[in-house]
């Protein structure tokens, strides 16, 4: 459940803030700082997959 929602986090920022960050067009390097290794680590990358994610409408 925890996993589903930093992914959800993601979609949610990218659908807040997504016309100012040029998620679509993006090909620059993103980085994701913290000085707490292990978990954090993941939760970016699951924010980040959600934050670029392709969306797909029905």
């Amino acid at each position: 459940v925890g996993m589903d929602r930093c992914f959800e986090l993601g979609q949610f920022y990218k659908k807040l803030y997504g016309c100012w960050l040029d998620v679509d067009n993006r090909n620059d390097t993103v980085e994701f700082h913290s000085n707490i290794p292990g978990r954090t680590v993941m939760t970016a990358k699951l924010v980040a997959s959600g934050l670029f994610s392709e969306t797909f409408e029905n």
